[in-house]
């Protein structure tokens, strides 16, 4: 009973993340249109599914038949994925048909109605949830970190206990070297930048924390050609980082990246 009303409160309170960018706030907007069953290619769920699966040390996300439900409309079914240790996997599919969603489960914002989702191993419950945030780097296309001044945010991010030990003004430096941020961006308000500029913000801070996995939601969506590119390299030149991509950017259609597709009409 006691772990119902910690979800609950978790489902309810968006603007919780604890450790994902620094108990900052990440705007996120629900999708409520209905999902087709999920269809998967281009890895092992396409040929046989998770029945009798069993966790091992890679393992990292797994849904097994997970689906959810808002107002008695089903917006995801019995959908199936392992993502392993190392693994850069692309989930593709039309806009708003839910992958964002698949997302939310993980991070405790949203409790599936049907199947089941595990970390490491271990479904995916109040405390899990927790975990999840403190081990994962989120990075949204709808950053929404406050208002202020960047220099200010970033300072009360790396304020906190668990990442004090990551403030590194050399790094700092020469991610915003690599993104293209020049260092009057510190003074500037994060609510005035314009979407690539928070897009690029979101992605420091989450380089910055230096944690392996990754949930990446549409993170090049406002940048050019070139500075996709950039982001694309960087991510993928680290053999042992798992990534799970939710992006329409062709970018990401790289060698080494799997494509999971989702829904009648996904893009192929």
């Amino acid at each position: 009973m006691q772990d119902e009303k910690i979800i609950d409160r978790l489902t309810r309170d968006k603007t919780t993340m604890s450790e994902l960018i620094g108990d900052k706030i990440i705007n996120n907007k629900l999708t409520g249109i209905e999902l087709t069953k999920g269809e998967l290619t281009g890895n092992e769920l396409a040929k046989g599914g998770l029945k009798g699966s069993k966790f091992t040390g890679d393992e990292i996300i797994r849904y097994e038949n997970a689906g959810i439900s808002f107002g008695g409309k089903r917006v995801i079914s019995d959908f199936s994925l392992r993502v392993l240790r190392g693994k850069k996997i692309l989930l593709r599919g039309k806009s708003g048909i839910g992958k964002s969603t698949l997302f939310k489960m993980l991070l405790g914002f949203e409790k599936p109605s049907e199947g089941s989702l595990h970390y490491r191993g271990k479904p995916v419950n109040a405390q899990v949830a927790w975990e999840v945030r403190r081990e994962v780097s989120y990075v949204s296309q709808d950053m929404d970190l406050g208002e202020g001044a960047v220099k200010d945010l970033l300072d009360e991010i790396f304020s906190y206990r668990s990442n004090r030990e990551k403030r590194n003004p050399e790094k700092l430096n020469s991610l915003m070297k690599e993104l293209e941020l020049n260092q009057d961006i510190l003074e500037k308000n994060f609510e005035n930048l314009s979407g690539g500029e928070k897009q690029r913000i979101g992605i420091l801070i989450a380089l910055m924390l230096e944690r392996d996995v990754f949930l990446l939601d549409e993170v090049t969506s406002a940048l050019d050609s070139e500075l996709k590119k950039k982001v694309v390299d960087h991510f993928l030149k680290h053999k042992d980082w798992t990534l799970f991509i939710i992006s329409h950017d062709r970018e990401w259609e790289r060698d080494g990246v799997e494509i999971v597709k989702i829904g009648k009409d996904s893009l192929s």
